[in-house]
C-alpha cells in the first residue's frame, strides 16, 4: 500500500496532507525517513512525529444496539425498518468492493432523506476522528471498541493474533448433544477451519463462545454450519474490556488499570 494511502487508512491525515507530512521529514518507516511515493508492506513500522501538541487519544466502550450499522469509513448509521429492526428505510444500504490486493477501495451506502436522526446524534457524542474498531454485523448487539488511536486497528484485527471475543448466542432450536464440542473444535465455513474456540452451555438454547479470530458474520455462520439457527447474538467481551451493565446505544470511556491492561495486551 502507498504511505500516504495507509497514513489515511490509519486516521493520521489526508492523502494529500500526508504528502505534505512526509515531505516536512516527519513520517518514519522502520526509523528511517520516509519519502513521498514510498509503499509499505505489512511488516513494516510505520511512525509520525507530529510537531508542536500531540493529538490525544481516547478510548470508548460502545453498546451496539440491534438496526445499528458502524463502519470505519463512514461512522455511525442508524438502520430501522417498518416491520421491526430487521427491515429498510430510505433508501439502499449496499457494500462496494473493487480492485485487487485485497484493499477495500468502494464505499458503504448513504441512507436516504429518511435516514433516522438518531445517527447524529451518536455520532456527534464522540470527539472528532474517533471511529469503531472492526465490525459487528447489524442484527448482532454489544460491544464495540471506538478510538482516534489509529496504531491498534490493524494489530487488533490481525489474523496474526489470537485476541479474544466472547460472545452469547441463543437459537431458535434446542442445542444438540454434539453442538459444543464440534463448535469447539471449530466448524467448516465456506470450504474454511475455523480456529478451535471455547464454549460454555447455558441453557438448552443458549451458550458463551469465545473466538479467536473475526470472520465476517463468523457466529452466525458457525451456528448455520451446525444446523443452529442464531436467533440473538451479544458479544460481551473484547479482551479485558466487557460490556458489563452498559445500556444499549449507551458508551463509556476506557481508562485507568482498564485501558493499561488493555494496551499492554496489545503491544507487548
Amino acid at each position: 500500500m502507498r504511505l500516504n494511502k495507509y497514513l489515511a487508512w490509519k486516521k493520521f491525515s489526508t492523502r494529500k496532507a500526508s504528502d505534505e507530512l512526509i515531505k516536512k521529514g516527519q513520517v518514519f518507516i522502520n526509523n528511517k525517513k520516509a519519502e513521498v511515493g514510498m509503499m509499505v508492506q505489512q511488516s513494516d513500522i510505520v511512525e509520525v512525529k507530529f510537531r508542536g501538541k500531540p493529538t490525544p487519544y481516547f478510548y470508548y466502550a460502545y453498546n451496539k444496539p440491534k438496526g445499528v450499522s458502524l463502519q470505519p469509513e463512514n461512522g455511525i448509521e442508524m438502520v430501522k425498518g417498518t416491520n421491526g429492526e430487521n427491515g429498510k428505510q430510505g433508501g439502499k444500504w449496499e457494500k462496494r468492493e473493487k480492485g485487487g490486493n485485497g484493499e477495500r477501495r468502494g464505499k458503504w451506502g448513504k441512507w436516504g432523506k429518511n435516514r433516522n436522526n438518531e445517527t447524529s446524534k451518536i455520532t456527534n457524542s464522540f470527539p472528532k476522528g474517533v471511529f469503531p474498531i472492526g465490525s459487528l454485523e447489524k442484527d448482532a448487539h454489544g460491544l464495540m471498541i471506538l478510538t482516534n488511536d489509529g496504531r491498534i486497528t490493524e494489530r487488533l484485527l490481525s489474523s496474526a493474533y489470537t485476541d479474544e471475543k466472547e460472545y452469547v448466542v441463543t437459537t431458535s432450536n434446542p442445542l444438540r448433544d454434539s453442538f459444543k464440542e464440534k463448535m469447539e473444535k471449530g466448524p467448516i465455513i465456506e470450504n474454511e477451519q475455523t480456529k478451535k474456540c471455547g464454549v460454555k452451555i447455558l441453557n438448552e438454547n443458549t451458550f458463551a463462545v469465545t473466538l479467536t479470530e473475526e470472520k465476517r458474520h463468523q457466529v452466525r455462520r458457525m451456528c448455520s454450519a451446525l444446523f443452529q439457527e442464531p436467533q440473538d447474538i451479544q458479544r460481551v467481551r473484547i479482551l479485558n474490556i466487557k460490556l458489563g451493565a452498559l445500556p444499549a446505544g449507551s458508551h463509556r470511556t476506557i481508562v485507568g488499570d482498564e485501558l493499561k491492561e488493555f494496551l499492554g495486551t496489545l503491544f507487548s
